[in-house]
């Protein structure tokens, strides 16, 4: 399972980079034929252009600390998992006081989901050994 996961994260960047030229040369429709040399020359002139372009673009971002990156993304997902255990815990209790139990029920199973997200999701980010976000007064 290990050689696998490394396999795949391996290749993912260059299936991903195949993937966005194949889209380019879609969206740019060079796949269809044209009917003058011009228009020839027009798209793959285009063409090249993006790709010239492009990469230093996809450069330019390295300029962020991958760990800060990464820790920022960590935090938005904890965020999002407090967030939803305290509406569903809110929502449970709500639905409770007008007596309808069942969304109740479903409402606060949503809630300690969540809850148990936020918790595996610090524990998986410490044991790989990044800062797990300090969302803990949140």
């Amino acid at each position: 399972m290990g050689v696998l996961m490394t396999t795949l994260i391996l290749i993912a960047p260059y299936v991903a980079f195949v993937l966005g030229v194949t889209f380019l040369a879609r969206a740019l429709r060079l796949h269809l034929p044209t009917t003058t040399a011009e228009e020839r020359r027009h798209k793959m002139a285009l063409f090249f252009v993006g790709l010239l372009v492009l990469p230093p673009l996809a450069l330019a971002q390295q300029a962020v600390d991958l760990r800060a990156a990464t820790e920022a993304g960590n935090a938005i997902i904890m965020y999002l998992c407090g967030t939803f255990a305290a509406v569903g815990i809110v929502a449970a209790g709500i639905a409770m006081m007008m007596g309808r139990q069942s969304i109740a029920k479903w409402a606060f199973v949503g809630a300690m989901v969540c809850g148990l997200a936020f918790a595996i999701v610090r524990t998986m980010w410490t044991s790989m050994g990044l800062e797990a976000s300090n969302v803990g007064t949140f």
